[in-house]
């Protein structure tokens, strides 16, 4: 990984691309003071990478929480990036073109899941304030091989951001909060029942319809987006 001082308008900022290999910790240890301060006491670190050695992860993540950095995606940050690095700032945002890559921890030799890693990796994220439901979640929906990518569209409503001045996020493993909310009390959703598409994938025959089957964030948003519909629509016509 390599560790780059920027200066933008608010100061100068730590900019973090590339696989993360071992001895990467001492290497970002000696540029991260560099970083300027603000008036929140605050740090900032720009992250971009596919991954890589989790145990050096763990490394840098104690030192961007120490150093009390917030984390920012403008880019792909995927594997040990998205579940170890980018959790461990004190506020963790994701630009407009960031995104947060997850799939089940591997035996790299062989590809062997190692669930046990996994759920290390997210109580590790857990102690950081990063919700430990999200990273169980969605490190299942993609094995070894494969990567579920997750973008500001629905990030927030998982608790994958936390802004500044916001209290922590909470782990919710089906969709945010408040729409949960509204919809339980209207009926319109039992609690805890996973949202699915709003029609059958297995009789998907358009181009929409195969897109939203192949596509677990869109297949959500297209049933959210159904179920608000007909909320709003049952209550307009009881106004009426």
């Amino acid at each position: 990984m390599e560790f780059t001082v920027k200066t933008v308008q608010a100061g100068k900022v730590v900019e973090a691309t590339g696989p993360i290999e071992r001895g990467d910790a001492n290497k970002f240890d000696l540029v991260a003071r560099e970083a300027t301060v603000d008036a929140e006491g605050l740090r900032h670190i720009l992250l971009k990478s596919p991954g890589g050695d989790v145990g050096e992860a763990k490394l840098i993540a104690k030192l961007i929480r120490d150093l009390n950095f917030v984390t920012l995606v403008n880019g792909d940050c995927a594997s040990a990036c998205a579940m170890v690095l980018y959790p461990a700032g004190r506020y963790f945002m994701l630009m407009d073109e960031g995104t947060l890559g997850f799939h089940t921890c591997y035996r790299a030799n062989d590809l062997t899941p190692l669930p046990e890693c996994t759920e290390e990796i997210a109580k590790f994220a857990a102690e950081h304030g990063f919700p430990y439901g999200s990273i169980k979640v969605f490190a299942s929906l993609a094995g070894p091989r494969d990567m579920y990518r997750v973008s500001n569209v629905i990030a927030y409503c998982y608790g994958m951001e936390h802004f500044i001045g916001d209290p922590p996020p909470i782990s919710v493993p089906t969709l945010c909060p408040h729409v949960a909310v509204t919809l339980q009390i209207a009926g319109v959703v039992e609690r805890d029942h996973p949202l699915g598409p709003s029609f059958d994938c297995s009789k998907a025959a358009t181009p929409t319809e195969l897109l939203l089957c192949h596509d677990g964030e869109l297949m959500q948003l297209d049933s959210l987006m159904g179920r608000l519909f007909k909320f709003v629509r049952d209550r307009q016509e009881r106004m009426r």
